[in-house]
């Protein structure tokens, strides 16, 4: 009779011993039935549960491939982004090797400019012995009168050191003056000032021998020698000064011997050997040699080395 599903009453009544017989066997085989039913919703169930989570599964494994496809195609993307790194990579290495040579012909570049105002120095020196030894014959051949006029001519020797008498004057434009006149009249900005800094073409720690005067309507501005002297150097340095004029100061007031530089200039308007008045035209703001843009690169010497342009300056504005 287990899960038979086909047993009635008839059947059971027939089948009984007796009317007590009926009776248990009518009872037994309505609790089989019962037993039954919850034996078939049992197994419905489970078999709806099995469905839902084969079909969970199902969704698990599509879910798993489409994972598998999009991991393969980042894996892909992150191949190809790879290469592309490593090919800039490449090329930022070829670029660096080819800063570097620029960087170093743009050292022996402005070596040898130093090379040369070193040998302008000399000549400068052996110039100025000479004139004093001259001087000194023509004082102990002409006697006491030459001597007067020795003493106007030592008047004359300090031409320089009183063009710099000027000491506490003011630029037109907003610089109060130390030593040496501003070079680019109205224009102030200090881009980069002297001393150790990133260099902004090579990308290295350089020093940087002077300072950078820019700012708006630099472009063009006429430059002025800072100071009364000789023009020791003026051309062209490909590696780094670009258009660029050396002036020989020589001995100023407190007591030191000067140079100037002016570099990147777009064109230069004197010559080596030319003396040249404070305040007088030497060239115009450009961007020639290694340049970012318009600007004067200024630089002095005192006494044969370097030093920061902004201790000859009282203030700016």
């Amino acid at each position: 009779m287990y899960m038979s599903g086909g047993t009635n009453d008839l059947e059971i009544l027939l089948g009984a011993d007796n009317f007590a017989d009926y009776l248990s066997r009518s009872e037994l085989s309505r609790s089989v039935s019962e037993r039954d039913q919850d034996l078939m919703e049992e197994i419905a169930t489970a078999i709806s549960e099995i469905e839902s989570d084969v079909t969970a599964v199902e969704a698990k494994k599509e879910e798993r491939t489409e994972a598998k496809k999009t991991l393969a195609a980042k894996q892909k993307d992150l191949k190809d982004q790879m290469s592309e790194v490593e090919v800039l990579l490449d090329d930022l290495g070829d670029q660096q090797e080819e800063l570097n040579e620029d960087s170093e012909s743009a050292e022996a570049a402005m070596d040898d400019v130093q090379k040369q105002l070193n040998a302008a120095r000399e000549a400068a020196r052996r110039a100025e012995e000479e004139r004093k030894a001259q001087e000194a014959q023509e004082s102990g051949s002409s006697g006491s009168d030459a001597g007067s006029s020795d003493t106007g001519s030592s008047g004359s020797d300090s031409t320089d050191s009183s063009d710099s008498g000027s000491s506490g004057s003011s630029d037109s434009g907003g610089m109060s003056s130390g030593l040496f006149l501003w070079p680019v009249s109205g224009s102030y900005t200090i881009t980069s000032p002297f001393g150790y800094r990133i260099h902004p073409i090579y990308g290295t720690s350089k020093f940087h021998k002077g300072v950078d005067i820019a700012g708006g309507g630099v472009n063009g501005k006429p430059i002025v020698a800072v100071e009364s002297g000789t023009v020791y150097l003026a051309g062209f340095n490909a590696g780094g000064y670009g258009n660029y004029v050396i002036v020989g100061h020589g001995t100023l007031d407190d007591g030191n011997s000067y140079e100037t530089l002016y570099a990147h200039m777009s064109s230069y308007v004197v010559s080596s050997g030319q003396y040249v008045e404070k305040g007088q035209v030497i060239g115009y703001v450009g961007s020639t040699g290694a340049s970012t843009g318009p600007h004067l690169h200024f630089e002095v010497h005192r006494n044969g080395s370097l030093t920061d342009p902004m201790d000859y300056y009282n203030s700016i504005g």
